[in-house]
């Protein structure tokens, strides 16, 4: 073992130990202070869920909070290290770390230079980094989405049954992480459905001489149907043969596993026409569970028809993976409705919901260039140049893998800042793909002196752009995660609670050491107060108010109570049992007025004068005074001293 090692250390060579570098500096970024902001809404329930899990509680998959992989990864850390705060985010900033490394998969096409590129950008993307010292599920989906992309491309060039099971487990720790995953598989399903189409048209002899033009109409048909040339290859062989169509190209196996394993996953997607048949619960549970049963036999009819060893393999990985993850390894089998159904049910009547900037479809037009701005031109401009004028197939899939990205988020019905990471992660590809093709041989005709004068120009504009905006990234690193990252002076934050509830929750553990029986939180106004407060005193004696409690005096005297900023009248009788009231900002968020009320004109106008990038650059320095950021108050009361 020592030998092994010792030889894997050998062959390693400076790219790779560069890779290790950048990754070790990496861990550093996403896990120094780590505990130090308070804690989120939505990170502190998945923090208090996945304590109760590892105190023997259980877990119950809920698509409310998404999938269960983040609470079992969670509860796992606090197993090993015990709860706190730190432990809590330290699966995310460990994933995040892995994120940078992955480059190393397609080094072959990045080259050296590009592969160290895109460990950079992965390192000090804005979204990418706050978001992976975040208890949040995002960065755990983001590693399989890119190992996804990566193996789909990694088959296309090398047809291993290696990469069908990478891609397998990839689609398997989406599903179990996040929902966004059903965007993913959209995404993957139609670019390979397009590459089947173009292999099969470009493998006919009749597409050989034909014009443009006649070559396009005579290929249309088989973007419909590539799918079922891929389904049923062997079936078909008549037909196909008639058509030309001989060599079955590797996407159409890609597109085969892909389709087959995420299929059952979509099922819901028949609630409409079984709600409308059938009326009776019971009956629409058993209406589901049959058109679960007869997507899964076709799935796997399909996989018999093509290789059936290696389907049930990437069968074997990716329910492997899924089924115990919801069924919380076999202590709560009923879970497995989340893979199968609840979790796109859920989803789906969300999307009239409009949650978060759901009703601004203009959001990541403002978010990306906003925060990504240093992948943002040159992935587009490189994207474009290889894909367009090059016909880069490497390029094409990235250039697809954004678009399509972009475009799901923007269609869904719920926007939300943690999102725009997932568009950053192709654009971080693209750019450093860009720079990997582009950029050597510009410095090569610049040092022999055979570049013409626009390309001088060109190479030190580009340069003199970068240097920019790497220093504007950094600047923006350090005051998301360091000079203010829990106060919502910038969109990507959004709301946040306040660094007084960490300082108020110190005192409550003071007070309760000293003596105090109990602490009653009152969220009857039901504007969220339980959180995070349910997180920071997991380890007190807690309980709920009901309505009426207050103002009825029902809690026993040496209690503390939390409620809401004029929940409790000032002349209330009930105060007079307390201390005076402890005012505390609870929860406060970027105001959201000027970019809800853009719009594309607008933005063209603004652009076109100059007022756009005047206000961009404005905000990039100082962003909004503290002072304007809206907040919902809370108040605590302690006992009086003389109880």
């Amino acid at each position: 073992m020592i030998a092994r090692t010792r030889a894997y250390l050998a062959a390693m060579d400076r790219v790779t130990w560069i890779i290790l570098a950048i990754t070790a500096i990496a861990l550093l970024t996403r896990t120094w202070d780590l505990g130090a902001r308070a804690f989120h809404h939505d990170e502190s329930q998945h923090a208090a869920f996945s304590y109760y899990f590892a105190s023997g509680n259980g877990y119950r998959h809920d698509p409310l909070l998404h999938g269960p992989m983040q609470f079992h990864l969670i509860a796992f850390a606090f197993k090993l290290f015990g709860d706190s705060d730190f432990v809590a985010r330290l699966p995310h900033a460990l994933i995040g770390t892995a994120l940078v490394a992955t480059p190393l998969l397609v080094r072959r096409w990045l080259g050296g230079l590009g592969t160290i590129t895109a460990a950079l950008l992965i390192t000090i993307s804005p979204s990418i980094l706050y978001f992976s010292r975040f208890a949040r599920e995002d960065v755990i989906v983001a590693l399989p989405t890119v190992l996804a992309f990566l193996a789909v491309w990694r088959y296309r060039e090398e047809p291993r049954l290696r990469w069908l099971v990478l891609l397998s487990a990839s689609l398997a720790l989406s599903f179990t992480t996040k929902e966004s995953a059903y965007l993913t598989a959209a995404v993957l399903l139609l670019y390979l459905d397009i590459a089947v189409a173009h292999r099969l048209f470009w493998s006919r002899p009749s597409s050989k001489g034909a014009s443009i033009d006649a070559q396009l109409v005579a290929g249309l048909w088989l973007l419909p149907t590539a799918w079922i040339f891929a389904a049923l290859w062997g079936p078909l062989a008549r037909t196909r043969s008639r058509l030309g169509l001989e060599q079955r190209p590797p996407e159409a196996d890609l597109l085969l596993v892909t389709g087959t394993l995420v299929a059952p996953e979509l099922a819901a997607f028949a609630r409409g026409p079984l709600h409308a048949l059938l009326t009776n619960p019971d009956q629409q549970l058993v209406g589901a569970t049959a058109v679960i049963a007869i997507i899964l036999v076709l799935a796997a009819s399909v996989g018999r028809e093509w290789r059936w060893d290696w389907w049930i393999t990437c069968a074997a990985v990716f329910y492997g993976i899924a089924l115990p993850l919801f069924a919380t390894m076999g202590t709560n089998l009923p879970g497995v409705a989340g893979l199968f159904w609840n979790s796109l049910d859920y989803w789906l009547g969300q999307q009239g919901v409009k949650r978060g900037n759901g009703d601004v479809p203009l959001y990541y037009f403002m978010m990306v260039p906003l925060y990504e701005h240093l992948v943002l031109i040159p992935g587009l401009i490189g994207g474009w140049w290889l894909t367009v004028h090059r016909r880069d197939p490497f390029a094409a899939l990235l250039s697809w893998w954004f678009l399509g990205t972009f475009a799901a988020l923007s269609f869904a019905g719920e926007k939300m800042p943690w999102l725009t990471m997932h568009i950053a992660l192709p654009l971080v590809f693209l750019t450093a793909y860009s720079v990997a093709r582009l950029v050597p041989p510009l410095i090569a005709r610049l040092r022999a002196r055979e570049a013409p004068r626009w390309q001088w120009t060109g190479g030190a504009a580009a340069a003199a752009y970068a240097a920019l905006a790497v220093l504007s990234t950094l600047y923006t690193d350090y005051g998301l995660n360091v000079a203010h990252p829990d106060t919502p002076v910038e969109p990507l934050i959004y709301v946040q609670t306040t660094p007084a509830v960490p300082r108020a929750a110190a005192d409550i553990h003071a007070a309760v050491g000293r003596g105090v029986a109990h602490v009653l939180i009152d969220d009857t106004q039901g504007q969220g107060i339980t959180w995070p407060w349910a997180w920071y005193l997991r380890h007190e004696p807690l309980a709920y108010a009901a309505p009426g409690d207050l103002a009825g005096g029902k809690f026993e005297l040496n209690t503390i109570v939390i409620t809401q900023a004029g929940n409790v009248p000032p002349d209330s009788p009930v105060l007079r049992q307390f201390a005076p009231p402890v005012t505390y900002h609870h929860r406060w968020w970027f105001p959201e007025e000027g970019y809800r009320a853009a719009t594309t004109g607008s933005i063209l106008r603004g652009m076109a004068n100059g007022s756009l990038e005047a206000k961009w650059l404005q905000f990039e320095i100082r962003h909004i005074d503290p002072r304007d950021v809206i907040s919902l108050d809370g108040q605590i009361l302690y006992p009086r001293a003389d109880k």
